[in-house]
């Protein structure tokens, strides 16, 4: 409730209250209202703390029968309630483990959130009890699930494991995160990596060539040699591994300012084995102090009353550095104080006055300002003020309390929400009444038009339109306050006013593409790098740092979280399976989290490792024929099939066929077609005795190189003169 006095009797006492939107003008609150004869403060209709704006700044005015009225605000901090139980997003997870990974190895990280604030949206995970869950640890602050022993007594499996998500109050998630691990088993173990996760760190300025680590695997069978390859988190090329020893370098120049880590997925490798092992290597890239500070420009300028009081703020210097810790960190100083008239905080660069000018005569004032880093051999840059001194002001002018107002506000504030109030005084006698000031804006030159509106009589700023960070996230401009009852040398001041527009996460990430394709040739063992999918997030910090997930065919696939790179990590046959289809998602780590989906299908290209096989024969690849000697020229003896598993031109079978007579009367008897596999007679066969053939039948493929089946047709030729030609199989 407020309540406003009235010094008046009962005609002109009585009050009413409404909201005013600060221009004199009823306003209508999405959220409250008031009772206009109580002043009651109420909540016109639920409020989700959550998912709108957490503080409101409300304008009430109390306005007597006579037109006369008073304002005052009210600050309302809207209270989170634990309203929001943590949400799995996504809530089914599915990935592979070779039956060979050593403890400690990361399997997957699972992700929940929790709308709430403060202790309310804090979540931590747990592993629900299983006949599995004994095998596997969780990390409960991060959601990182690790293996704690092995699992080569499983074999081929599917363990199923279930996760719930708890907040800060013991609110636990309605659904769990269901994770499927399917186990895979080989009959030749794979090389193993001796740690799960490899740190290593290297300067910025190693030349190309240096060593930045070694990673090692051990493999169980002697006989096979171990190699190694980066299989992704690396798009640039600026690292490489030896295969052979494991050791890792850099191949170009590296910058901290452009990629301060990477996070590498190296495999290891045998000859023998389908399944790669693999190991996660973060290379954090140390920065190192070769970024000077940079000021925006070099010079500027400030007016200044003569009657300006000491203490008051005249400019704000900002440099930035573009390293990192206290390589980036910038402090201030005057190389030139002018007369000891002015000082420079250290931290903030806030240039304020520190005597009164009214004793000097000079005109302008030149300040270096030198902005300096912390590093252990520090960098610096300067710029130059100049301090115009206007001593045409008379001694009870206006005068802003400071030159320079800068505020920070979120992009998410609403329409006409309260920024921050600019006032200025008489320069003697700083509680004077001003109630004759009146305050307008003025763009400055080089600024996009400020989305801002000032109450004339408050100086009190307002969003005029909405704020979009992504638009526009600097705003300056001036603001003049003019007295109405002064002469022109009293009348005007003026200061500027920087608005730092502040992001909020309301953009989610978007794909490039909603679908990609990518093509991978089968083969024994691993193909490493298939391709990658990338999206792209319009808001900053944290709220567009990216992390990519794996929803489906955790199998044979696995994705790069930093960088989007899809790996093959288990030997792909396309006979058995020719095409996958993924699905992936992205989300930023803002809060809430923002995320978004896209399919990549993945086509299975074939290579030539199928020979063809005579499928209607019995495991002799013999086929044993009789036929009558009076049949004539071009009868059918037999049809050969031969079917191939590859496609195109490998699993295009052409039939060839030699001739071995075990009792011959002549030769060229027989004749296949190469396409449809018949073979027929080529003439009569004539003679008192019994013929018996061998025909070695040959399928080839037309692969490079070929591959080839062969089988054997024997044909015995009988005689008669009873009968009419017939041909007899058995």
């Amino acid at each position: 409730m407020v309540v406003a006095t009235d010094a008046d009797g009962p005609e002109f006492g009585s009050l009413l209250y409404s909201l005013s939107d600060g221009f004199d003008m009823q306003d209508r609150h999405p959220y409250f209202k008031i009772q206009p004869r109580t002043g009651e403060l109420c909540v016109s209709q639920d409020m989700d703390r959550d998912s709108g704006q957490t503080i409101h700044d409300i304008l009430i005015k109390a306005e007597d029968p006579g037109g006369l009225s008073a304002q005052t605000y009210v600050h309302i901090e809207v209270e989170d309630l634990n309203d929001n139980a943590p949400v799995f997003d996504p809530d089914r997870y599915a990935v592979s483990i070779s039956s060979h990974a050593p403890p400690g190895t990361e399997v997957l990280s699972v992700i929940a959130t929790d709308r709430d604030s403060g202790r309310f949206g804090r979540v931590t995970y747990e592993v629900l009890p299983g006949d599995m869950s004994g095998s596997f640890t969780l990390d409960r602050q991060t959601g990182t699930l690790l293996l704690t022993s092995t699992l080569t007594h499983l074999g081929a499996a599917s363990v199923k494991l279930s996760i719930t998500a708890r907040d800060g109050e013991g609110l636990t998630s309605v659904r769990p995160a269901e994770v499927t691990i399917n186990v895979l088993s080989s009959a030749q173990a794979p090389a193993v990596f001796r740690r799960s996760r490899y740190t290593f760190t290297v300067p910025e300025d190693a030349p190309p060539g240096t060593p930045v680590g070694t990673v090692e695997a051990i493999n169980p069978a002697d006989s096979d040699s171990v190699s190694y390859r980066i299989s992704s988190g690396d798009p640039q090329g600026l690292f490489s591994v030896h295969p052979k020893s494991g050791l890792i370098t850099n191949v170009q120049r590296l910058d901290h300012e452009s990629q301060p880590h990477a996070l590498l997925v190296l495999q290891s490798h045998t000859a023998s084995s389908p399944v790669h092992s693999t190991t996660q290597v973060t290379v954090t890239v140390e920065d190192v102090n070769d970024n000077a500070p940079v000021f925006p420009k070099p010079g500027d300028a400030v007016t200044v009353s003569q009657n300006a009081l000491p203490g008051t703020v005249l400019f704000i210097a900002h440099a930035h550095d573009s390293d990192s810790g206290a390589n980036g960190r910038v402090r201030y100083r005057l190389k030139s104080s002018g007369d000891g008239m002015f000082a420079v905080d250290r931290e903030r660069g806030t240039v304020a006055l520190t005597q009164s000018l009214r004793a000097g005569r000079r005109q302008s004032y030149s300040l270096d300002i030198v902005a300096e880093d912390g590093g252990e051999l520090p960098l610096s840059a300067a710029m130059t003020l100049e301090v115009r001194v206007d001593r045409t002001a008379a001694e009870d002018g206006l005068a802003f309390e400071t030159l320079v107002y800068q505020v920070e506000i979120g992009e998410g504030y609403r329409k006409d929400s309260r920024v921050i109030q600019v006032r200025a005084h008489p320069s003697r006698g700083a509680h004077a009444p001003n109630s004759g000031v009146t305050y307008s804006l003025e763009a400055e030159a080089g600024f996009p038009p400020a989305p801002f509106r000032i109450h004339p009589n408050s100086g009190w700023l307002f969003l005029s339109h909405n704020l979009d960070f992504e638009t526009e996230s600097t705003f300056r401009f001036r603001v003049s306050a003019t007295a109405g009852n002064a002469t022109p040398a009293e009348a005007t001041a003026t200061a500027a006013v920087v608005v730092l527009v502040l992001d909020v996460n309301d953009n989610p990430p978007v794909f490039g593409s909603e679908v990609y394709y990518f093509t991978v040739s089968e083969g024994a063992s691993p193909r490493g790098l298939v391709g990658a999918v990338e999206a792209t997030d319009k808001d900053s910090g944290k709220n567009g740092q990216l992390s990519y997930i794996l929803l489906t065919d955790g199998k044979f696939f696995r994705i790069n979280a930093k960088t989007g790179e899809i790996i093959n990590w288990v030997a792909l046959d396309r006979e058995q399976h020719g095409q996958h289809r993924l699905t992936v998602m992205v989300t930023d780590q803002g809060h809430p989290r923002l995320n978004a989906t896209a399919t990549a299908h993945i086509l299975v290209t074939d290579i030539n490792d199928n020979a063809p096989q005579f499928t209607h024969l019995p495991a002799s690849k013999e086929l044993h024929v009789q036929l009558w000697a009076g049949v004539p020229a071009g009868s059918l003896v037999t049809t050969m099939f031969a079917k191939d598993l590859d496609a195109g031109e490998n699993g295009t079978v052409t039939l060839s066929m030699a001739a071995a007579e075990l009792r011959v009367e002549g030769s060229g008897h027989f004749e296949i077609d190469g396409e449809t596999g018949d073979i027929r007679t080529t003439e009569m066969f004539a003679g008192s005795a019994e013929s018996r053939y061998a025909l070695t039948v040959t399928a080839t493929d037309g692969g490079v190189p070929p591959l080839e089946d062969a089988a054997v047709v024997h044909v015995q030729v009988r005689l008669t003169s009873h009968f009419l030609p017939r041909i007899h199989r058995f």
